[in-house]
């Protein structure tokens, strides 16, 4: 299992260009947030949740062959989080943009 890991940080160009691509739509949309532009928020998380759930899928095509990251891989899609993740990817999709709650 630590081998997985410790492989797992020397992501390749793509997984690395993707969360760096993650890291910039998430400072965007903090940046919506504060500026209370509901419409960039939500056009930026229409675009980060999908994206950001896709590294897992470049990391199982990558590292899916090596001992140990099927158990690994398993066991982290029983995290709730990543079940709440996966569950808004989808809706995204497949119904629209994700619900969101406007302060007044």
């Amino acid at each position: 299992m630590g081998e997985i890991l410790a492989t797992m940080r020397d992501f390749g160009s793509e997984e690395e260009r993707r969360m760096k691509t993650v890291w910039f739509l998430f400072s965007k949309l903090k940046e919506a947030q504060k500026s209370s532009n509901s419409e960039e928020f939500e056009h930026y998380l229409d675009s980060l949740i999908p994206l950001a759930r896709s590294v897992l899928h470049l990391i199982e095509k990558k590292y899916g062959k090596k001992e140990g990251f099927r158990e690994w891989f398993f066991n982290l899609h029983k995290d709730d989080l990543l079940e709440y993740f996966r569950d808004k990817r989808n809706f995204i999709l497949k119904e629209g943009p994700p619900k969101t709650i406007e302060k007044v």
